[in-house]
């Protein structure tokens, strides 16, 4: 075998090799076994992985190699034939409680542009599918009404409103526009009109009047177009004699309340972007509060002899807070907790608006103030958003309770992206679904017209995500699973499914032991997946 053809590693001393020297063929499916401590690790993470990848960071300009940092070369004589290496071990898991198995493959990713382009949305208070469309769409609409037809194209310029609008009548006539409806009555603009006080009125203005004929497509489009400008992006069109009103929107519109929604973007189903998040739990899914009953370590003791966790130390300056309010409303600290008032208890825990008097003494100085009175909940929860101590706030955790989000109901996102959905389902729905059935969920789905050319190429990659998971037997997972949850294993062969859909060729892959936690039916999947690579 030529030598390009193979890794050749001369005379290897890192931990437990002594002198070890040995050809691995490339393009091929490598094992290396042997008992424990005997230097598999050694050999094929500390000595070929490090190696692989500082020839690499070198090969980078000297501005990107500040940010990598630099790899110290394993004591090793010569290695040869190396590709660039990329390590997939066991302890990759993410410990972000924002990861999930869906944004760690980058399938969530792809989720989300699909919902934006082709979800649908339904109003928040009424239940009904909100539509927007474009100028071409709507005069498409018009045309596949009967010929003959007769049309208004109006443009609302006023909408159940009290006032005095003679205004706006007299701007339209300064247009050049001859007819106006006021309360669905048709008037000429020549007329003199009256309006009443504490009436409302909604006055439309006519932009156009036509009788359907073929080849009218750029009169229609140029009515249409002008009407969407004067009425901020709606135009309605009232059809015959009786006037049946057909209302269109270029932005996210509720037909029946007229509600407006903005234009659905990624970022809307993002729980990691302000955009996307709820804006309760933040896109956690979940709420940390701090709870008094957590605080309390025994309420037969009084404040002063420890009733409250030594979390809040007596030396502290909340606790002598705590000691001049107690002062200043007449509270004897050292009765049992029980025996103070529920009054007093609450301005303890919630704090007051009430301001206080404060005063500090040391023996070389003395310290007075005014303000109101936090809380302990409140004092504890600033330190916790404020303090960069990781120790600090593990100690803090421990006094929160940890329930649900009570407004996405674990969801994580905004409600307009929980209102959009796709076959009847939300994206957390879909997300929510292991990944065996959402295979089966996108396989089934079908789209017609421009929807179904938007979405051809995203469902073939999410399809294709999915079926690299299914191969290495994670049929059994959710999107929506966070990473941290993950065992090892599991963990590594996520990993080992995102690197197939990167593609990538000519780099060596490193794996620690990737068929562990697998039953013996699914070595054969996995196997095949690593030939794959």
């Amino acid at each position: 075998m030529p030598p390009k053809d193979e890794i050749v590693i001369s005379k290897a001393n890192v931990h437990n090799l002594k002198n070890v020297s040995v050809k691995i063929p490339k393009n091929t499916f490598t094992v290396i076994t042997g008992p424990s401590g005997s230097g598999k690790s050694s050999l094929a993470f500390d000595t070929i992985y490090v190696e692989g990848k500082r020839r690499y960071i070198e090969s980078l300009s000297s501005y990107a190699r500040q940010f990598l940092g630099q790899l110290q070369p394993p004591d090793v004589e010569s290695i040869t034939g190396l590709s660039p290496a990329i390590a997939i071990d066991q302890n990759a898991g993410s410990k972000n409680p924002r990861s999930t198995v869906g944004t760690t493959t980058e399938i969530f990713d792809y989720l989300r542009v699909l919902f934006a382009r082709v979800g649908d949305l339904y109003c928040l208070e009424t239940g009904e599918k909100v539509v927007k469309s474009t100028p071409t769409q709507i005069v498409k609409k018009i045309e596949d009404l009967k010929e003959k037809t007769k049309l208004h194209i109006v443009s609302p310029l006023i909408e159940n409103k009290v006032g005095d609008f003679s205004h706006e009548i007299s701007k339209c006539q300064s247009m050049g526009f001859s007819r106006i409806f006021i309360n669905g009555e048709i008037l000429s603009l020549q007329e003199e009109f009256t309006f009443k006080k504490n009436k409302s009125y909604t006055i439309d203005l006519v932009v156009d009047r036509i009788v359907l004929k073929k080849n009218m497509t750029k009169r229609i489009y140029d009515s249409v177009e002008y009407a969407l400008k004067l009425g901020n992006g709606i135009v309605k069109i009232f059809v015959g004699d009786n006037n049946e009103e057909l209302i269109f929107s270029e932005h996210y519109m509720s037909p029946k309340i007229r509600k407006t929604y903005p234009d659905l973007g990624p970022g809307f189903f993002s729980f990691n972007s302000p955009l996307g998040a709820c804006k309760q739990c933040n896109g956690l899914g979940e709420t940390k509060n701090f709870k008094p009953s957590l605080i309390i370590q025994d309420k037969n003791l009084s404040i002063l002899n420890g009733s409250l966790h030594s979390i809040i130390k007596k030396n502290s300056f909340l606790f002598q807070m705590i000691l001049n309010i107690s002062q200043q409303e007449n509270i004897d600290l050292s009765l049992p907790y029980k025996n103070i008032s529920k009054k007093f208890l609450n301005l303890l825990w919630e704090g007051s608006k009430k301001e206080y008097s404060f005063c500090f003494t040391s023996e070389s100085s003395k310290y007075e103030f005014t303000k109101e009175f936090p809380g302990i909940i409140n004092w504890m929860e600033k330190k916790f958003r404020e303090t960069t101590s990781k120790k600090i706030r593990e100690e803090l955790q421990q006094f929160m309770d940890i329930s649900r989000c009570n407004k996405c109901l674990g969801n994580r996102l905004n409600p307009i992206a929980l209102s959009t959905k796709i076959a009847g389902k939300n994206i957390m729905e879909v997300s929510s679904l292991q990944i065996n059935n959402c295979y089966n969920f996108f396989s089934d789905l079908k789209f017609n017209n421009e929807k179904k050319t938007i979405s051809e190429k995203i469902l073939k990659e999410i399809k294709n995500r999915l079926t690299f998971l299914l191969n290495v037997g994670l049929e059994y997972l959710t999107l929506n699973r966070p990473s941290h949850t993950l065992s090892g294993g599991e963990s590594q062969r996520i990993r080992l499914a995102t690197q197939i859909g990167s593609s990538l060729s000519g780099v060596l892959y490193v794996l620690d032991e990737p068929s562990i936690g697998l039953h013996q039916k699914d070595n054969e999947l996995l196997i095949k997946t690593i030939k794959s690579l």
